[in-house]
């Protein structure tokens, strides 16, 4: 991977957008105080590339610029003959419990422009990329960038660390993966072999013998299930021909009953024709009895209603007469009305305009006032804040010089405290030291000698001593006693004379905060006063209406008010007047116009209420000129067919207008059978004559039914209840037996096949064994990793022995063969081998930029002959000469790698790189400035640059 181009802006220390240029040079120095933000690129690079910092992959809001709302960061680079770009932004979150919000996206120029890769907008999508790319945060730290102290922890690590590493860096965890799902399958097969011998043994399938025994059980339960069956199909039919016996017996009963009843019809035959007669009788005639009643209740209900309907006739049309008079009237009145309100109306339209416009005038005389009042406050405040700011600008020095007397007086009486408090010390020591040799003399017991003068030690001289100390004591605690109360005065004269330094400090501070802030107001109330006057000049007060006072001709915004005033009132007056006398006017006029609406309402109220009534009896004598017709034609109707009906009517019936005996007398002959029986008179010889048939055939029908089958229901029952209980145990046998069959032959078919089953198995978990014993760490694992660091070994060689002239090279310890990477130099001048750990500085840092470089070319992050690296601060523990030496090999790595990024913060050892940027923070954001090559960016260069970047821009 070779770095190409970084922007960065709001990333943290750089607040705006900065581009750096890496393949201008194949050496490029990053140069810069410890804080100005060096390593900050390179945390830019893995944020961009990975998502991560050196802080993890969380708390991204950090990583943005405090005076940004988001971070964005695009990276370029060239892999594998390809160019990529990535972008990434975080934005600030809008509330503190809030995470950032991040987007993310990967770019391939082609051609002419870069193009969006499909999913990397998406997490999945990005991450995918990068396996598809085979790169990975791990290997990138390993093989291109080489954090702070990390460039040699691959040489430092301990063995177990090495291998760990190694595995992840070439992927022979993936092999390890591998190795466990040979070893789960084997299980998992083998699981599945013993539970199918478990599920063989739950079968337990018969051997040959038992089956054919069970085969033969079976054939004589069909035997015995045969008979039962035909047996109760024998009832079936026996219990048929018992039924058909017992329903030919009723059938010759019924006929017998029917025979019996056919003979009391015929002796009733004269009193049920007579009553058949008088029905059909009653039926003719009743229905146009009923017709005539309903014609003569006609003919009476519409001659009263003629009788009715003529004097109201007389009356409506009357009534309408009379609403025609007054509607006439109305109309007349309304169109007076309207008349008289029209005129009205154009007499008082311009009255609305003339207030509008003294309305107008009077708020701009007001607007006026207020502009005028309000200049001439700012400007009063003004010349009042330029005085108090005069007074208190000459009290300045004399605060200052309160000051300084007052900070030399706590000074003095702080250093009067610290030496009473130091006299207050000694003295606690001395009464201290008293106290003890008191404690100790009087503790001396069975001692010869004195402790304090060596003297012999007697009753006496402890005595002695004793006093001699008790009078030490008393002075040295009332001279205690006495400084502890000098020390207190002091320490109150000290928070005094503190307090009075910090009293003359505040009113010090706080006369200057008045002079800012008068300073402050006055530049406000200049501003507002030029404001002010703008507004008087552009508000065109010299222009106002003819019949107001003109304006004096001097004015100007800085005019005294008290030469407009009486201006101003004469204006005043005289636009209330003109509003006063336009206003009665009006009020006048909405008088007179309110009449004149109320007269034209209540006209038209009338007018609606007029009309309405006069609907109202016109459809009232419609309806009555209706009813009188339908009437007259009633009794036309009703008078013709009354005569039609009795006239059809025999002559003994006519006349009749009481029909409730003779409806009763038919009601109760309804009641009476008399069709049906009447009916059964004229077919009684015939129905005989098929009775005596059907008795015929029934007799011949008895005679072909069997003396075993005539039974009666019970019989019957009971047989075919035996049968059936005999065959369905017989079937209940048979079920049994077949299904045992069944149950058998499926276990031996499922045995057979669980067998053959066991056995692919156990041929596949065998198989998993073997391939979980070829990828275990002793075989083929084993075998990757020790090709796997030959190949490190050689192609660090090809780099040593460049960097070092062919003065150095690796092998692997032989020693140590059972760990990785066990590495030891061969020098030149001597063939004994020696251990990476006493290598120096220099040396050590060849032998890493090696490994780096060869790791980077096995796994594919590099390109054989054009690899890259980034150094991050890895000379600051170098003397000079080291250093020197340092810079020597890196100018050698030159020729060997296409890119070198170099971050120092060591002034003598940037001075000796030609190209570079030089990064400084001023004002908490980090400044970058190029120089060498990074100096000498053509005009054109640039303006393609700009294009290519626009042309993706941040997403």
């Amino acid at each position: 991977m070779n770095p190409i181009r970084l922007t960065v802006e709001g990333f943290l220390s750089y607040r705006d957008a900065v581009t750096l240029e890496f393949a201008r040079a194949p050496l490029c120095l990053l140069a810069g105080h410890n804080g100005s933000g060096k390593s900050s690129l390179f945390d830019a690079i893995s944020m961009a590339l990975f998502g991560i910092h050196r802080g993890g992959q969380r708390d991204f809001a950090r990583l943005i610029h405090h005076q940004a709302d988001r971070a964005s960061i695009q990276f370029e680079f060239d892999f594998q003959g390809n160019r990529y770009r990535v972008d990434r932004t975080i934005q600030r979150p809008r509330r503190a419990n809030q995470s950032a919000a991040t987007t993310r996206g990967a770019f391939r120029w082609q051609e002419t422009i870069w193009k969006p890769i499909d999913g990397t907008e998406q997490d999945a999508g990005f991450n995918q990329f990068w396996t598809d790319l085979g790169i990975t945060d791990e290997l990138f730290g390993y093989s291109v960038l080489l954090r702070q102290g990390q460039a040699e922890a691959l040489l430092d690590a301990k063995p177990s660390e090495r291998t760990t590493a190694l595995n992840r860096l070439f992927g022979i965890d993936r092999i390890e993966t591998y190795h466990a799902y040979a070893r789960e399958q084997a299980k998992r097969l083998e699981a599945q072999t013993h539970a199918i011998g478990q599920q063989i043994a739950l079968l337990n399938p018969l051997n040959d013998a038992d089956y054919l025994q069970l085969e033969s059980r079976v054939t004589a339960a069909q035997t015995a299930f045969e008979r039962a069956d035909a047996e109760e199909v024998h009832w079936r039919e026996r219990a048929r021909l018992a039924d058909r016996f017992q329903n030919i017996q009723r059938q010759v009963a019924e006929i017998d009953q029917a025979e019996a009843a056919a003979t009391a019809l015929h002796q009733r035959s004269p009193e049920i024709v007579a009553n058949y007669q008088r029905l059909q009788e009653l039926r003719s005639l009743v229905p146009q009895l009923n017709r005539c009643q309903q014609e003569r209740h006609r003919l009476e209900t519409a001659t009263q209603t003629i009788a009715r309907l003529t004097p109201e006739l007389e009356q409506l049309r009357a009534g309408l007469a009379s609403l025609a008079q007054r509607l006439t009237a109305l109309e007349a009145s309304k169109s007076t009305t309207e008349s008289a309100r029209e005129q009205h109306q154009q007499a008082g339209r311009e009255l609305p305009t003339r207030l509008a416009e003294l309305k107008a005038t009077a708020d701009r005389l007001g607007l006026f006032e207020r502009h005028c009042n309000t200049r001439y406050k700012i400007a009063d405040r003004l010349a009042l804040d330029q005085s108090q700011l005069v007074t208190l600008t000459a009290q300045l020095p004399a605060a200052e010089s309160a000051v300084a007397v007052a900070i030399e007086a706590r000074e003095a009486a702080d250093s009067a405290w610290h030496a009473a408090r130091d006299r207050q010390t000694q003295l606690q020591s001395e009464t201290d030291r008293i106290l003890k040799q008191q404690k100790n003399l009087r503790s001396l017991s069975g001692e010869s000698t004195c402790d304090r003068c060596g003297q012999t030690l007697t009753a006496a001289h402890r005595e002695q001593e004793l006093a001699r100390l008790e009078s030490e004591s008393a002075s040295a605690t009332r001279e205690l006693v006495e400084q502890r109360q000098r020390t207190d005065a002091a320490k109150r004269a000290a928070d005094a004379a503190k307090a009075a330094a910090e009293s003359a400090q505040s009113q010090r501070q706080q006369l200057f905060n008045n002079c800012e802030q008068l300073r402050r107001d006055i530049d406000r109330s200049q501003i507002l006063l030029s404001g002010v006057d703008a507004d008087l000049l552009a508000g065109n007060y010299r222009d106002w209406p003819a019949w107001l006072p003109p304006l004096p001709a001097s004015w100007e915004p800085a005019t005294p008010w008290e030469a407009l005033a009486d201006w101003y009132a004469q204006s005043t007056q005289q636009v209330m007047q003109e509003q006063l006398a336009c206003q009665s006017e009006r009020q006048t006029w909405d008088h007179r116009d309110t009449e004149l609406r109320t007269e034209l309402g209540r006209i038209e109220a009338e007018l609606r209420q007029i009309r309405t009534s006069e609907t109202a009896q016109q459809r009232q004598l419609a309806q009555a000129e209706t009813g009188l017709t339908n009437a007259e034609q009633i009794v036309r109707d009703a008078t013709a067919a009354l005569a039609q009906l009795e006239q059809a009517l025999p002559m003994d019936w006519r006349g009749i207008t009481n029909i409730a005996p003779l409806q009763l007398e038919w009601d109760r002959l309804n009641t009476l059978p008399l069709e049906q029986e009447y009916q059964s008179l004229g077919q009684l010889s015939i129905q005989l004559e098929r009775w005596q048939q059907s008795r015929l055939s029934y007799q011949q029908q008895l005679a072909e039914i069997p003396d075993d089958a005539r039974l009666s229901e019970a019989e019957t029952q009971q047989g075919q209840q035996v049968a059936s209980v005999a065959r369905n145990s017989a079937r209940a046998q048979l079920d049994a037996e077949q299904a045992e069959l069944r149950t058998a032959q499926r276990n031996r078919e499922q045995a057979a096949e669980h067998l053959v089953q066991q056995r692919e198995l156990q041929s596949q978990a065998n198989l998993w064994r073997r391939w979980e014993m070829l990828l275990d760490r002793n075989h083929y694992q084993q075998h990757v990793l020790q090709h796997l660091q030959t190949q490190i070994v050689a192609l660090a060689n090809q780099t040593l022995s460049n960097l070092s002239q062919g003065a150095m090279s690796l092998q692997l310890d032989p020693n140590q063969a059972d760990q990785l990477l066990a590495l030891q130099v061969v020098s030149e001048s001597s063939n004994q081998p020696r251990d990476v750990a006493f290598l120096s500085g220099s040396e050590r840092f060849r032998v890493a930029i090696s490994l780096a470089i060869a790791i980077g070319e096995v796994t594919g992050m590099q390109q054989v002959g054009s690899a890259s690296l980034m150094i991050d601060e890895g000379f600051g523990c170098l003397d000079a000469d080291n250093r020197d030496l340092m810079r020597d090999e890196l100018r050698n790595l030159e020729s060997r790698l296409q890119q070198i990024i170099v971050v120092t913060h060591q002034d003598d050892f940037a001075e000796s790189f030609e190209h570079g940027y030089r990064l400084e923070k001023r004002n908490g954001c980090t400044q970058v400035s190029g120089f060498g090559l990074y100096a000498q960016v053509d005009a054109g260069e640039m303006d393609a640059e700009r294009t290519v970047a626009e042309s993706g821009g941040f997403r």
